[in-house]
């Protein structure tokens, strides 16, 4: 059986409202930063969502830039001094370890990067790669002091992303401690599940692999057991399901605990 994946993590379909409205008022609040929101006929103070995107199209235009693919933002251990928020296109976020560059994560649009090193103050802890051709808004670090000191929405949306961000790498770290490879793989499968909404089924991840910590090969062959077993599957297009819920958490729970009381064989 061929595994198929769908082409990257950030592709998955979400609600275009919650995916959006960090840019929409990044930009919103932009415009009245800089004078130019009356030309497009929007109150100087208004920064919730509008009804269309018509005010983001037309404001992007004005202060978005486009970065070619490979286009390197920013690298770990410089100083930071923009804030990146995703139009278009996508940004991969790498972290070097052991001489080599770890992928981390894959950013699409609605989402922002570069916000770490503005809030501490300090150098980046990683490094911001253009995948695809991406048009970006930048706000500088004074901006982005403005940006969070006096509007308290967007700063929410950015504390709620970074939370998710905590909670991910935390997951991650809690993943990898499982010497397993099936435990990681169904530990993140699960994962995966949780993190959709209920009417969307999941695609598999381009990354899953390393995001396992795993060769392609290895993941494929453990995703054809598990199919092969009626734990999960796999349509055409990539997407899976688990169809017994309770059947896949005893597996994955005898699997975790065998992995943590294996010494005692």
């Amino acid at each position: 059986m061929s595994i198929v994946y769908r082409r990257d993590r950030v592709t998955a379909p979400l609600p275009s409202r919650g995916k959006r409205i960090c840019v929409v008022a990044l930009t919103a609040w932009l415009a009245s930063v800089r004078g130019l929101v009356d030309s497009c006929g929007v109150a100087r103070a208004r920064v919730t969502v509008p009804r269309e995107d018509s005010m983001d199209k037309h404001l992007v235009e004005k202060h978005g830039k486009v970065y070619e693919a490979g286009t390197v933002l920013f690298r770990e251990g410089e100083v930071g001094k923009r804030l990146y928020v995703i139009n278009e296109g996508r940004i991969r976020i790498t972290k070097r370890i052991n001489k080599t560059e770890a992928p981390i994560e894959v950013l699409g649009p609605g989402e922002f990067c570069g916000e770490l090193a503005l809030v501490m103050e300090a150098p980046h802890p990683v490094t911001a790669t253009v995948v695809e051709p991406a048009k970006l808004l930048i706000v500088d670090a004074k901006q982005f002091e403005m940006m969070v000191r006096s509007n308290g929405e967007i700063a929410l949306r950015m504390m709620r992303k970074l939370a998710g961000r905590l909670t991910e790498a935390q997951f991650r770290i809690v993943n990898l401690q499982l010497r397993r490879p099936m435990a990681r793989l169904l530990h993140q499968l699960k994962w995966e599940i949780a993190q959709m909404e209920e009417e969307f089924a999941p695609l598999l991840p381009d990354d899953l692999s390393e995001v396992l910590c795993m060769q392609r090969t290895e993941v494929d062959l453990l995703l054809q057991k598990v199919v092969k077993e009626g734990l999960v599957k796999v349509s055409e297009d990539g997407r899976f399901h688990v169809p017994d819920r309770v059947a896949f958490d005893r597996y994955l729970t005898y699997l975790e605990l065998k992995d943590r009381y294996e010494f005692l064989d």
